[in-house]
């Protein structure tokens, strides 16, 4: 019996089964980090009600999320009369907090006396919004997994284990 052959071959084993582990978790937090940034069916646009303090003719107010999908309504706050589109504008920015994309809300035409409560749709913060971007990080995986089984099957096949099996 060659002690020697039976270490390296439990050794062998042992590091691809360790890399093997070790891959899976990394592999796990990366495809669902790509998967939170490329999503885009309906089932993940995030629906936002957010009160909108009062303000003056050109205040501009940042919202949450990133990516604006739709706006729903627009009422006054305390009341149900909807605010007409044509009084406000829901749009796309760069943020003055953090000079990231984001959304803003502006009184344009009147004044807010009394707050505004505004309902709409969006892509949350690191949302892809660009096709081909999240074409090439829905690939990150794909090569993350080939890379998780080279590293993990690179010892057994250089140790020549393999060889032996089948014989």
């Amino acid at each position: 019996m060659n002690k020697n052959g039976e270490i390296n071959v439990i050794g062998v084993i042992l590091i691809a089964f360790i890399g093997l582990i070790v891959g899976i978790i990394l592999f796990q937090a990366t495809a669902d980090g790509v998967e939170q940034a490329t999503r885009s069916n309906t089932g993940t646009i995030a629906a936002r009600n957010v009160t909108i303090p009062a303000g003056v003719i050109g205040t501009v107010t940042e919202v949450t999320g990133q990516e604006l999908v739709d706006t729903l309504t627009a009422i006054q706050q305390g009341t149900a009369i909807v605010v007409p589109e044509a009084n406000y504008t829901l749009y796309e920015c760069k943020k003055t907090s953090d000079g990231n994309k984001g959304i803003c809300y502006a009184n344009v035409l009147t004044s807010n006396n009394t707050g505004v409560n505004v309902s709409y749709t969006y892509y949350p913060t690191g949302y892809i919004d660009n096709a081909g971007g999240r074409g090439m990080a829905s690939l990150i995986p794909i090569f993350a997994a080939l890379a998780i089984a080279i590293i993990a099957l690179g010892p057994v096949l250089k140790s020549g284990v393999l060889e032996g099996i089948g014989k």
